[in-house]
């Protein structure tokens, strides 16, 4: 598993990077599981979370 570092860089890709706004990533103490606000074009932000299980 990468752990986030000072350094600029583009975070999950096509899952989490997309087209869209995302922002105000956070990780739990385990870095297993993530919370992040979605922006789309013409809708209300909302949060997403992600659970890594399994290495997945």
């Amino acid at each position: 598993m990468n752990i986030p570092t000072n350094t600029l860089m583009v975070f999950g890709e096509g899952i989490i990077s997309t087209d869209n706004y995302e922002f105000d990533i956070t990780f739990i103490p385990k870095m297993n599981e993530i919370y992040c606000t979605l922006k789309k074009t013409e809708d209300d932000n909302e949060i997403y979370t992600m659970k890594l299980v399994d290495g997945k």
